[in-house]
């Protein structure tokens, strides 16, 4: 049963890595970046509140979040490192909606639209400086 939960998790993300793959062949790199955020972000807050209970083991859930968002990018990037140079903070935005999501999920009621705030203020600033680059 375990390994199917797991596996549930993995595809949730990997499907939601090609989604976005898709998104960025339309438009600028700002578009996926924030969606990227907050899907990977909603992602991993819905399936921590879901599955620890069930699973007993938060970071093995966060470990499959990741995997699913990383399988596709990192051997690419690892291939072609000049050539997606420029879409690399999209993917640091997706660690990063992984990362706020998993802090959303066991921080107090207070601290998580704390954390919310300050994780899009960072988002926009990030992606205004990258509008000029």
């Amino acid at each position: 049963m375990m390994k199917k939960t797991y596996l549930f998790i993995f595809l949730c993300s990997f499907i939601l890595s090609l989604v976005l793959s898709v998104v960025r062949m339309y438009g600028n790199i700002t578009l996926p970046s924030i969606l990227g955020f907050t899907t990977y972000f909603l992602l991993t807050f819905i399936l921590s509140n879901k599955f620890e209970k069930k699973t007993n083991n938060l970071y093995l859930i966060l470990l499959f979040v990741f995997i699913g968002s990383s399988i596709v990018q990192v051997p690419y990037r690892l291939i072609n490192f000049e050539l997606t140079i420029y879409t690399l903070p999209e993917f640091f935005y997706h660690i990063f909606g992984i990362f706020m999501g998993y802090n959303f999920y066991k921080e107090s009621k207070i601290g998580r639209w704390i954390n919310v705030v300050i994780a899009f203020s960072a988002c926009y600033l990030i992606g205004e400086f990258y509008k000029w680059m």
